[in-house]
């Protein structure tokens, strides 16, 4: 260890996930299959299933993914609560344009829930046989797609509502793109680096929201701004943990069942998407004054 780095405080014999192990059974990375370990997570690992119902209590007992579980569960439940409220927005629509701008919005917040439906059950089932895992980590990252590229198609549909020529342009960009991301699900062997194929893809996603900031009346850029600000530096600070996987690496087997850098990545990609949302929700404000802003429709030139 780097001389650095101060070493973590002692662990005593009477420490909760000690008992934890011997009580639940939990298992060291020693005792479990290579596809089932992570990098500096030590312990805390659940033993194979004896059937789906064990699976499932599983949700409700301390282990290492026990806060990947809930943090996007109860992302889900929220996400779940906004759809019932966007639902009966649309049934209040009184017009056509009321009624597209709502759609916008309930389409983010369904690829949101599935999002996290999807990463709830692939570390559900992490533990389980092979062919299962396989099968949920695909769905999971089948989810990441869902979320990605319904952000951008939802972001650009509202917020260019006022630039038809370039809200066009920009949507079919957003398809590439959701193109791109979708690759890896098709053809892995196409993609050497899945996590940074995924944080370039987003990255992207800054060329339509700083053309919009520059398009945009004052007013308009400080409404969307802060939501932009504060989704992208979610996903940024969520990448940083992810990829340095700290604080493991610094002290492995310290925060194997809380505070380990999947639990951080999961939060901020849960208070991005929550942000987006309400971003999007703010640009349904401006979708609602846009015939009143004196602003170029058609035959706008493209950068």
């Amino acid at each position: 260890m780097d001389a650095s780095v101060p070493p973590p405080p002692a662990v005593p014999e009477a420490w909760l996930p000690n008992k934890l192990r011997k009580r639940q059974g939990l298992l060291d990375h020693t005792d479990v299959p290579a596809r089932q370990k992570v990098p500096f997570i030590h312990w805390g690992y659940r033993p194979p299933p004896a059937g789906p119902w064990d699976l499932i209590r599983s949700i409700f007992r301390i282990h290492n993914e026990t806060g990947n579980i809930w943090s996007h569960l109860i992302g889900a439940g929220y996400f779940a609560w906004v759809g019932v409220d966007a639902a009966l927005g649309f049934s209040r629509a009184t017009s056509f344009e009321q009624q597209a701008t709502t759609l916008w919005i309930f389409l983010l917040v369904v690829a949101s829930a599935y999002c996290c439906v999807c990463s709830v059950v692939f570390h559900l089932c992490s533990c389980a046989h092979v062919g299962v895992r396989d099968c949920t980590y695909k769905m999971d990252l089948t989810g990441i797609v869902v979320l990605i590229a319904a952000s951008y198609f939802t972001g650009i549909a509202l917020g260019y509502r006022c630039y038809p020529a370039l809200r066009s342009f920009y949507l079919a960009y957003a398809a590439l793109i959701s193109v791109a991301l979708a690759v890896p699900l098709l053809k892995r062997e196409l993609v050497k680096d899945l996590a940074q194929h995924m944080v370039l893809c987003v990255v992207l996603g800054l060329v339509p929201a700083v053309h919009f900031l520059f398009a945009a009346t004052g007013k308009e850029a400080a409404c969307v701004l802060p939501y932009l600000l504060l989704m992208f530096g979610s996903y940024g600070a969520g990448a940083c943990f992810y990829f340095a996987r700290w604080p493991e690496c610094c002290w492995p087997g310290y925060f194997d069942i809380v505070g380990h850098s999947h639990q951080f990545w999961h939060l901020f990609v849960l208070m991005a998407a929550v942000c987006w949302l309400q971003g999007c929700r703010a640009m349904t404000e401006i979708a609602m004054v846009c015939e009143v802003l004196d602003v170029p429709e058609e035959g706008m030139i493209l950068p």
